[in-house]
């Protein structure tokens, strides 16, 4: 076998990858996303678990097709039961569900976040999109924060919805943000925190910084912060003199 026919080979076979990938996406681009019913079935297709080109589905069990509609997002609902991404949301009241947010759902008094139940309250519930807390519980997406205070509980950051605070502790994306101090911590402004100990840029805290004299003071041709204290200036977090 010559270099020739070798190279040619090689070339088609790449070739051949190439237009099976641009048909898989092509594919995948006119295809349904979400609650689709295909013949006496009903699936729920997952734009958010593509594997190898191929779309994660989830076949919905005892569904009655001829009452079956999509809430909108990651529900659906027939005349017997809820679905979830296409598994039943146990307990759940069709007659009753209604969407609250992007993923949060009430039924009644109580209030799922995705497929699982984050309170029993609704009354005194309160969510930021991302942390939701009534006055016994507090979730961040779908995972309880058991070391959390309820009762003393507020989010922080309304725009990136990391940051949160109970009586005792800061809490940077569900997790405690260790040595923060909570009753001084408050937000300077950008991605810049700080409470009576330190400065924060997000959730990694400056050496140096000194929390007293530190400040805002303007914004460079590209965007960058800069800020400063007694001691040094500092662009996005850095120390840059």
């Amino acid at each position: 076998m010559n270099v020739s026919t070798i190279l040619i080979g090689i070339v088609s076979t790449i070739i051949l990858i190439i237009l099976f990938i641009a048909f898989k996406v092509w594919q995948l681009s006119t295809m349904d996303f979400g609650y689709v019913t295909k013949g006496n079935e009903a699936y729920y297709y997952d734009m958010s678990k593509i594997e190898y080109l191929r779309v994660h589905k989830t076949k919905l069990e005892n569904v009655d097709l001829s009452t079956l509609k999509e809430i909108e997002n990651l529900y659906a609902a027939d005349a017997n039961q809820v679905y979830c991404e296409g598994h039943i949301l146990v307990g759940a009241n069709p007659k009753t569900i209604e969407k609250m947010d992007y993923a949060l759902y009430r039924d009644g008094n109580t209030v799922y976040y995705m497929h699982v139940k984050v309170s029993d309250d609704f009354p005194n519930f309160k969510h930021d999109g991302i942390y939701s807390w009534d006055h016994s519980k507090v979730f961040y997406a779908t995972n309880e924060l058991k070391e959390a205070d309820a009762k003393s509980f507020e989010s922080l950051d309304d725009v990136m919805m990391f940051f949160a605070k109970d009586k005792d502790h800061i809490y940077f994306r569900g997790a405690i943000l260790e040595a923060a101090h909570s009753p001084s911590f408050e937000k300077l402004g950008n991605v810049y925190w700080k409470d009576k100990n330190a400065v924060y840029y997000g959730e990694e805290k400056i050496p140096q910084a000194d929390p007293t004299t530190f400040k805002l003071v303007d914004e460079d041709k590209d965007g960058n912060i800069i800020a400063k204290d007694k001691r040094h200036t500092y662009i996005n977090g850095t120390i840059s003199d």
